[in-house]
């Protein structure tokens, strides 16, 4: 009995500790609570793995461990192009065409997504992306360099293919990943020769914005929803942690959704700065460095697809 009235005195404690350090560290903030709205998430309904998602990952699945290995001469190629091509072009061009033919000639992949589990939730397999666009990238390059133009194109279409798929998600991580594939194709895509195919006015033009926008929305929505799930962190599977987790979350849910309300309000300024802001000026938000370099690097991109949309 001793045990657990000082186990409860120690919980009682610590929350009067935590309400006085938070009341103080909260005092003169702005709490925003109706951003982003209720109805954000609706925008987002579950999904589940395609077939052509399974397929594509399946037939990458024939390049084995060279994928991985070639992944620094992939780059240095589509960088420099003055090398060789690398030799994984030409060991694996029969799967390069396999994959090429099959995310050109069957529905986009859509790759699984749980909005609302924020513990573990699916995401697509962002490393087998990055790798693919370098593929296609230096195949492109290659192609290109022997005057096979509309081979060139075809592996940029895969390219861009594969990285609309995660233009459509909420998750930072994922449109980073496609911000990589899109600077990429648009880099190839400057060299090679007209005229371009029909897909390729829908993809220069595609409008970055909505997604980085969302992105920034859905970090906030996540935000709130760990402090209010979760205000004494996550659950770990210890059983008497998890108990004593679930003991004092009534007396923190308060204090951890304050603090998540002050972060929230700041997000909701770096958004609203990403829509009056000019993407070639310098883009700052302060208190937010992290948000404010995530931005900058959109940016660049947005500044040189504003140029040449413009023209």
């Amino acid at each position: 009995m001793r045990k657990t009235f000082g186990v409860l005195a120690a919980i009682g404690a610590g929350a009067l500790v935590a309400w006085i350090a938070a009341s103080r560290a909260l005092s003169g903030e702005t709490l925003v609570t109706n951003w982003p709205s209720a109805e954000f998430i609706k925008q987002f309904s579950d999904r589940e793995e395609n077939e052509s998602a399974t397929r594509v990952m399946a037939t990458a699945e024939r390049l084995g461990g060279d994928l991985a290995a070639a992944r620094p001469a992939l780059s240095d190629y589509i960088r420099f192009g003055k090398t060789p091509p690398p030799p994984i072009l030409q060991k694996h061009a029969n799967t390069i065409r396999t994959l090429r033919a099959q995310i050109a000639s069957n529905p986009p992949p859509v790759w699984p997504l749980r909005i609302d589990d924020i513990l573990e939730p699916p995401v697509p397999p962002l490393m087998l992306h990055m790798r693919l666009f370098q593929l296609f990238g230096a195949d492109a390059i290659a192609q290109h360099a022997t005057g096979n133009s509309a081979t060139a194109w075809a592996d940029l279409h895969a390219a861009w293919i594969l990285a609309r798929s995660l233009w459509d998600r909420p998750e930072t991580m994922s449109i980073a990943t496609a911000l990589a594939g899109s600077r990429m194709i648009a880099m190839i895509a400057a060299k090679l020769d007209p005229p371009s195919p029909p897909w390729w006015p829908d993809a220069s033009r595609f409008d970055i914005s909505p997604p980085l926008l969302h992105s920034i929305e859905y970090e906030a929505w996540a935000t709130r929803i760990r402090a209010e799930r979760y205000p004494a962190g996550e659950p770990d599977g210890s059983r008497i942690d998890d108990t004593l987790r679930g003991m004092v979350s009534p007396f923190i849910r308060p204090i951890r959704l304050a603090q998540a309300s002050v972060t929230v309000g700041r997000m909701r300024e770096v958004a609203a700065s990403v829509n009056k802001s000019d993407p070639c000026e310098p883009f700052a938000v302060a208190g937010m460095p992290e948000w404010s370099g995530f931005v900058r690097r959109f940016n660049r991109f947005r500044c040189l697809h504003s140029r040449l949309t413009s023209r």
